[in-house]
């Protein structure tokens, strides 16, 4: 398990925890992926920024107990701990590994309340399925790439997850918490007129807008966009329901695979990415009647022709 937490900057640990707000009162905070290299000086740049700002706001917190975990290369088959329940006083052990560290892991986040960690992506969907399955939180720095993996765009779609109110320099926070506020709805200007967005051949009553922010607030039907948009997500406004390709292009009502037609027109393009009859990924004619595919696209609709 690759150590990961500590390459997070304090600085970004700060500007995003001021929005959580009671979410730590009389909690067990675990940090996998979180090293303490230094622990007689807590506060030492070389330890985990996770475990450096848990330990320095313990107190103001409200804190029950503080855990980090970590493992290195020269001792890959160890996996350490330093916990604490007391401001100022930490203690540290070693655990040798049985099964995975993953496992470990797995077995700490049940004794623990809130978990929160800068992780590697398998950690990562190991903390999330523990959680869905058993109950709690978590607060994780990620790559943005994360959002439309198969593990977290449900959480997201489903409104079990959002994205944090600020950007670290990994990506992204998502979390499953209380915090402060969901981001403001994006101001719509762009009114929807024929011919003015290219329609999908192969989901009904959808067009193509590539920037979130020209979505027409008047087309009542279903628009593909850009995955950015789930950055700045508002389920108020916005209903999500699919991705642009796979099994969650499927899932939508109206969505259709590529027909062998288009398939034949896109090859005839001299499009370099390949795309295949049968293949369940969004598909248009432009303006010049020339076959292309959406990629890196969401599905929404505005909350208010949703109909729920």
């Amino acid at each position: 398990m690759p150590i990961s937490g500590g390459a997070l900057p304090l600085s970004d640990v700060e500007g995003e925890f001021i929005h959580y707000k009671d979410c730590f009162a009389g909690k067990i905070v675990y940090c996998p992926s979180s090293e303490v290299k230094n622990v007689g000086n807590p506060l030492d740049s070389s330890n985990s920024s996770l475990f450096r700002y848990f330990h320095e706001q313990f107190s103001r917190l409200g804190l029950k107990a503080l855990v980090c975990s970590w493992t290195t290369d020269e001792s890959p088959d160890l996996v350490n701990c330093c916990k604490c329940t007391k401001p100022g006083e930490v203690e540290v052990f070693q655990f040798p590994v049985r099964g995975s560290v993953d496992a470990f892991i797995g077995k700490m986040i049940k004794a623990s309340g809130i978990v929160v960690s800068c992780p590697q992506m398998p950690t990562a969907r190991t903390i999330i399925r523990e959680i869905s399955q058993n109950g709690g939180s978590f607060i994780l720095a990620l790559p943005q790439t994360a959002l439309v993996q198969k593990d977290i765009f449900p959480l997201i779609m489903n409104d079990k997850a959002k994205v944090g109110k600020t950007f670290p320099k990994v990506g992204m926070w998502l979390t499953n918490t209380k915090m402060d506020s969901r981001p403001h709805p994006t101001a719509l200007w762009n009114k929807y007129a024929e011919g003015k967005f290219q329609k999908y051949c192969n989901l009904e009553n959808a067009i193509d807008v590539p920037k979130y922010d020209e979505i027409p607030p008047d087309w009542p039907g279903l628009v593909g966009t850009s995955t950015n948009f789930l950055l700045r997500y508002n389920p108020s406004q916005f209903k999500i329901l699919g991705l642009g390709s796979g099994s969650f292009f499927e899932s939508i009502p109206g969505a259709t695979k590529i027909s062998e037609e288009f398939a034949a027109k896109y090859a005839d393009s001299g499009a370099k990415t390949p795309c295949r009859a049968g293949q369940p990924t969004l598909g248009y004619y432009d303006a010049s009647g020339v076959a292309r595919t959406a990629t890196g696209r969401v599905i929404i609709q505005l909350r208010k022709y949703a109909g729920d």
